[in-house]
């Protein structure tokens, strides 16, 4: 089975703004290819958030925009099942960035290992993704978004382990799944709706739910 991964570090806590993203395709052997790079976020970076990352000024000051940067991340996330760890805020994030820079939003699912983490481990001390990746002995350097998404992938890879799944279709009819889509630019929410067959994903808007299945594969 083929699944994208995807990780970004921010430079501001309010404004939609990246200086760095990388983005892992993989399949049944593991990594297939990855995609990484600092973006010039042109605003200042946040020294809360250098503190985590450490990427300064003068480390992105040469980097691509994100309008440079964009059609190498559109084409990698075009028609992808991408998993993300906290998704919905970064895929809001990513939203918010391209519609304010007049960017085309790639049309793809997005899905949550946070999620996944507090269905299947919810005894850990919490879902953070430098928590669960510990606790699943993944040995990354965290606030690396090259490195958080090779454990985004592991954490993928271990619930399919551990629910003896053998799809990502398989694994959410057992779970339930946790995330939305991305259609013509508008960010789509489902959520896991227990049946007779296991559970099934539903669009939810204005707080209703839509007979509107999402299918995985």
């Amino acid at each position: 089975m083929e699944f994208t991964t995807l990780d970004m570090e921010f430079a501001d806590v309010i404004l939609p703004s990246i200086c760095s993203i990388s983005i892992i395709d993989w399949d049944d052997n593991g990594i297939k290819n990855t995609y990484s790079t600092f973006i010039n976020p042109d605003c200042d970076i946040e020294d809360f958030l250098y503190q985590r990352h450490k990427i300064t000024l003068d480390m992105v000051k040469e980097a691509p925009t994100i309008q440079e940067a964009w059609i190498d991340i559109y084409n990698r996330l075009e028609n992808k099942i991408v998993f993300s760890h906290y998704a919905n805020r970064n895929f809001k994030a990513l939203s918010d960035l391209a519609t304010i820079k007049y960017l085309k939003m790639p049309q793809c699912i997005f899905a949550c290992t946070a999620s996944i983490s507090r269905k299947l481990w919810p005894y850990f001390a919490s879902d953070k993704l430098p928590v669960i990746a510990e606790r699943l002995g993944v040995n990354y350097s965290h606030f690396n978004s090259l490195e958080d998404a090779k454990s985004v992938g592991f954490i993928v890879q271990r619930a399919l382990e551990d629910t003896h799944s053998y799809s990502l279709e398989d694994l959410y009819s057992k779970i339930g799944f946790s995330g939305g889509y991305i259609e013509n630019g508008e960010k789509k929410i489902y959520r896991a709706i227990k049946s007779p067959l296991g559970y099934i994903a539903k669009k939810q808007e204005d707080g209703e739910l839509i007979n509107d299945p999402l299918e995985i594969i």
